[in-house]
């Protein structure tokens, strides 16, 4: 915990940084009550892709709420950026803006196929903290273990990837995804697990035995590429991915979430 608590000093929160002239004044916390556990979550508003990022925010119960967690890198967090929290300005670094756009165009995506909406509502350590307030950090910090164990999903955000990675990503997504072929009404039922894995073993070396030895480097390469990330150098990641079960966490790459641990049996398979 005394980790988790130093992260927001390491990570170079400044309320002197400079950011764009807020135009609505800027957002003030609403104290959390101490003696519950309660926490704050946010939920985007969809729009235009070019639209400021606004969000509503409002107080729950920890106990009570549902919610998807982030777990991403504090940087790279400049420049820094406005977004618009319950109609007014909170500035936020780079990182997390650039998960904030790709999310928000993600959930306007999902809108005309209602089926496909989940829950957009979100918890987001930089914002739903009041990183000025050591007594409400004490009080976060505390539950942090419990908020990333009780939360519906976990969103793992890598950052703004390039292409070919993000190409690697959708070529691992399709190989794991049985909604277009004929194993879809088997894979409807996630288990026995080891019933999915003979599926997906089956489909990658079919995929493998198909492809040239260039083809098959740049698969390895890229799947190093992923694997050398900086987010995997977080110490944090242990209790954000961890705690969760394995089975609600996801890698968000802008445009699909990759259950991480299909996507870590795909990556091991390539690699063998």
């Amino acid at each position: 915990m005394q980790s988790e608590a130093k992260r927001w000093k390491d990570q170079g929160v400044n309320d002197t940084d400079s950011v764009t002239q807020p135009s609505r004044g800027d957002f003030v916390y609403e104290p959390l009550d101490h003696s519950s556990d309660s926490i704050r979550i946010i939920e985007l508003h969809p729009d235009s892709p070019d639209a400021i990022v606004r969000c509503t925010m409002r107080h729950v119960s920890l106990s009570e709420a549902k919610y998807t967690c982030l777990s991403y890198t504090w940087q790279p967090s400049h420049p820094q950026h406005v977004i618009e929290v319950n109609g007014r300005s909170l500035s936020v670094g780079e990182n997390l803006y650039q998960f904030l756009r790709a999310y928000r165009n993600h959930q306007t995506r999902e809108l005309p196929h209602p089926h496909l909406v989940q829950s957009h509502t979100l918890w987001i350590d930089a914002i739903c903290i009041r990183q000025a307030g050591t007594n409400e950090k004490n009080h976060q910090v505390r539950q942090m273990g419990q908020i990333y164990k009780n939360a519906a999903r976990v969103l793992v955000w890598l950052g703004s990837l390039d292409h070919p990675l993000k190409r690697f990503l959708a070529h691992m997504h399709a190989l794991a995804n049985f909604s277009d072929d004929s194993t879809k009404e088997d894979a409807a039922d996630w288990s026995p697990w080891w019933t999915i894995l003979k599926k997906i073993n089956g489909r990658i070396e079919r995929h493998l035995h198909a492809c040239d030895s260039a083809q098959i480097l740049d698969l390895r390469d890229q799947s190093a590429a992923l694997c050398s990330n900086q987010y995997w150098k977080r110490v944090w990641i242990a209790q954000e991915i961890i705690l969760p079960s394995i089975f609600r966490v996801f890698v968000f790459d802008g445009h699909n979430c990759h259950e991480m641990a299909i996507l870590g049996h795909c990556v091991n398979k390539i690699n063998k």
